[in-house]
């Protein structure tokens, strides 16, 4: 039985480049019915530089007339991002050696969404870095 308050769970495709940095990776994408909510939860690349600290993030896109996303990574290495268009918040790396918090300062969040595919761009300042992020989110037909 699949009601509102139901995730509903389908195989995907998550490709992020920040800033040219670009990772591909298979995902696990988890929308409700009636919600203007994606989730992404996904594992770190096989490949990754670090074995030992390979953890898993979880993407949770708010799609709605206020877009933003969430970007939350656990496991050895824990981090979280938030982006909301037009405001600051506080997120933070946690390395074994210790926690480095971060302001983040997002100028805009655009999502362009269709059936199964959603691709967020954001603009934003990362203490002070600049990010430009992309994030290709797409998954199969749960039908």
């Amino acid at each position: 039985m699949t009601d509102a308050q139901t995730f509903l769970s389908s195989p995907g495709r998550v490709r992020m480049d920040a800033n040219g940095q670009v990772t591909e990776v298979t995902a696990q994408i988890y929308t409700r019915a009636g919600h203007d909510e994606v989730r992404v939860r996904f594992e770190d690349p096989e490949d990754s530089s670090d074995m030992a600290r390979r953890g898993h993030t979880v993407i949770t896109l708010h799609t709605g007339a206020s877009p933003s996303m969430q970007v939350r990574r656990f496991g050895p290495v824990e981090s979280l991002y938030q982006f909301i268009p037009g405001q600051t918040s506080q997120g933070f790396l946690q390395v074994p050696e210790g926690r480095v918090s971060l302001q983040i300062t997002t100028a805009s969040v655009q999502i362009e969404s269709q059936r199964q595919q959603v691709t967020v761009t954001i603009t934003a300042m990362v203490e002070d870095q600049a990010l430009c992020l992309e994030v290709g989110i797409v998954w199969a037909d749960q039908g």
